[in-house]
């Protein structure tokens, strides 16, 4: 053998020893780091072998490099004390008070394990006190996945963290990404309000402002009615002010039937009547602006119900008129017109939008179908047509889609049983498990995660059926006590109201309604403010402002 190669795993160690004997000592240096009143002895060698930093410092043409004591103006001096510690032992000692000042340091100086083992150690210790300003911290200095790991710890914490001094302190940006997360974890959206409320108290005079704008993304629909009632008394920020007043009162389902004919002569009425159930008290609305019309679609988005399209008794012909009645302040506005005019069609709400699906224009059945955003409010949009032309079918929505039931497809007694669905997740059409029977003048509405179903079949105008849309089958309930057709439906609290309708064996309108309740599968029967057939109904979300502004005082 004429090589040997020694290697001496402890020389390193020991070389790296007596550096740091030699910095602590002051022996052998070359260069001080000043940190405020603090003197650091070093050795330049060392200092540009460890950091890029150090290395482009004393390399270069800047001052620096020549320089015997530098200033170091970025951090404080037990900081530098530290980042000492780990350039020549490669050892730190991370707690959880010098940690973020560490990690700020190890960016500054790109030591970049150093910087990562102070991320992981932050995230370890992640608690309700901490979590808001980690998330900031690691934002402002790139440590993406401590962000992402702070953030996920206040949204799964939420209740506790808002009770934090940190919450107090975060901005108004910071504050409406949590309460308008889906992934925030909450018991109910009390805990979303009583945070909001938390916040702006603790700076009122700068944060009051906001107040309104916070309350209406906190879906207080979802809020019981008693806590809103609550909560002008127990905020005087709530209390003083109309725009929160009017944020806050409370939302409920009412069920508003429009329009329709009544008597063996089909005179029209304009009548519109407000149904709500706490109360059990039918309340006369607004009337349609237009005379001389019939056959039009109705249906609910918000507190809004939109009358599309109709039949002109008058002038003979169909038409593209779109009337929108807004419970909020009972008044009736007109909105864009249909891109073509269409009676016997139905009509339904999904998402933003209000959809206008079938009908006759006059000459011809329509299979097209259109749509109208309630939000911006411009012109109606073609949208996919459906597989077959009806007149006198139904639809309504069902999660993400959207159903239309029977109707005419011939003459009006010509009929079909077949079940055309829509699938927004897929934009296409399809049949689903058809009707029991072929079914025209057909009504239906959603309750308890089943479609109920209701027409004039070729043996019986009582028969309603039960669509489960999940499992894709029909189920029988009990008859309705007795016959009926051109009557309306709708769903509230649960149950399913049949409106007015036709008495099938002497032409007399009903001026009664039926409601069939799912958890007992019974019928009961109760009266209406008129008799009417052929009209709409659609359940609508009634906001209540006077009753909450004007309520009296306990």
């Amino acid at each position: 053998m004429t090589e040997y190669d020694f290697r001496c795993p402890s020389h390193i160690r020991s070389l790296f020893k007596t550096l740091r004997d030699q910095q602590l000592s002051g022996e052998f240096t070359d260069v001080v780091l000043r940190v405020e009143h603090c003197t650091f002895p070093c050795h330049r060698a060392v200092l540009a072998a460890s950091s890029p930093y150090f290395s482009t410092m004393f390399s270069g043409s800047l001052r620096e490099s020549r320089q015997k004591e530098v200033r170091i103006h970025e951090l404080e001096p037990r900081t530098m004390a530290l980042l000492l510690d780990y350039i020549y032992t490669s050892e730190a000692k991370i707690t959880i008070d010098n940690c973020q000042g560490l990690l700020s340091a190890a960016e500054l100086f790109q030591f970049l394990d150093l910087k990562h083992a102070c991320a992981a150690f932050l995230q370890r210790h992640l608690d309700m006190s901490n979590s808001l300003g980690i998330q900031h911290f690691a934002l402002a200095h790139q440590c993406l996945a401590l962000k992402e790991e702070a953030q996920k710890y206040t949204l799964d914490h939420f209740p506790d963290v808002a009770k934090s001094d940190e919450f107090l302190d975060i901005s108004l940006d910071v504050l409406r990404q949590y309460i308008c997360n889906p992934a925030t974890n909450v018991k109910g959206k009390e805990q979303i309000l009583e945070a909001v409320m938390r916040w702006v108290q603790w700076d009122d005079d700068n944060r009051k402002r906001h107040l309104p704008d916070l309350l209406k993304v906190t879906q207080l629909n979802k809020i019981a009615p008693d806590y809103l009632d609550r909560l002008s008394d127990d905020y005087y920020l709530i209390r003083e002010s109309k725009e929160c007043l009017k944020v806050i009162t409370r939302s409920t389902d009412v069920m508003v039937i429009v329009g329709g004919l009544w008597g063996k002569h089909e005179q029209e009425t304009r009548g519109v009547f407000m149904y709500e159930t706490a109360t059990d008290y039918w309340r006369q609305c607004s009337q349609l602006p237009k005379y001389d019309m019939k056959y039009y679609a109705v249906a609910a988005a918000g507190h809004r119900v939109f009358v599309t399209g109709g039949y002109d008794s008058y002038r003979k012909r169909p038409l593209s008129l779109v009337q929108v009645y807004d419970l909020m302040d009972d008044t009736w506005i007109e909105a864009p017109e249909l891109n073509r005019a269409r009676y016997r069609h139905c009509s339904v709400s999904l998402g933003d939008y209000v959809y206008v699906l079938g009908g006759c224009d006059g000459h011809i059945k329509t299979a097209s179908v259109e749509r109208l955003s309630v939000s911006r409010f411009t012109d109606w949009e073609r949208f996919d047509s459906m597989l077959q032309e009806v007149e006198m079918a139904s639809a309504t929505a069902y999660g993400e889609r959207i159903y239309v039931f029977g109707g005419a497809t011939a003459g009006e007694h010509s009929s079909t049983a077949k079940v055309q669905c829509y699938s927004l997740a897929r934009r296409d059409w399809e049949y689903v498990s058809p009707l029991p029977t072929s079914t025209w003048a057909v009504c239906s509405a959603a309750a308890r995660g089943l479609i109920a179903v209701l027409g004039v079949t070729f043996t019986s105008t009582r028969l309603m059926q039960l669509y489960d849309p999940d499992a894709d089958q029909w189920i029988n309930v009990p008859p309705l006590p007795y016959d009926r057709m051109y009557c309306s439906m709708a769903a509230l609290d649960g149950k399913i109201y049949v409106t007015g309708g036709e008495d099938t064996n002497n032409q007399d309108t009903l001026s009664t309604m039926h409601v069939y309740d799912p958890s007992n599968n019974t019928w009961a029967e109760m009266h209406l403010p008129t008799a009417v057939n052929s009209h709409g109904s659609a359940t609508v979300q009634k906001v209540n402002v006077q009753w909450l502004i004007h309520r009296p005082r306990s």
